[in-house]
């Protein structure tokens, strides 16, 4: 598959508890990958929408460990509505018809800005 909608980020939130102080939560972006563009299928929409979620993007980057707790920021290479911040709904890592290891990861649009502060 080709890789030529735009850029994503995964962003990461972790705790951290120093002794006698409230916890600090921080952001950090621990991957970045083109990205491919899929197309949302029923059954995968439906049973979305039967969990109280919903799937607003299906894209595929190369393979990484990315979780349901990590969000994405797409920066995608024209503008057609779909840059922004998502949560992870759904990761499937799969092998490509190139043999490539790839993540399909299915996406919800947050409400919110475009900014790592923003996640």
């Amino acid at each position: 598959m080709i890789l030529d909608r735009g850029i994503a980020e995964v962003w990461r939130e972790s705790a951290s508890t120093p002794s006698g102080s409230m916890p600090e939560v921080t952001k950090q972006k621990v991957f970045s990958s083109y990205y491919g563009e899929r197309t949302v299928g029923f059954t995968r929409y439906f049973t979305a929408l039967a969990h109280d979620d919903q799937i607003d993007l299906l894209v595929r980057i190369q393979r990484f460990g990315v979780t349901t707790a990590d969000k994405v920021i797409l920066q995608p290479v024209t503008e057609d509505g779909t840059a922004g911040t998502y949560n992870v709904v759904q990761v499937q890592h799969i092998t490509d018809e190139d043999g490539l290891l790839m993540t399909d990861l299915s996406l919800e649009r947050t409400e919110g800005v475009n900014e790592p502060d923003g996640i």
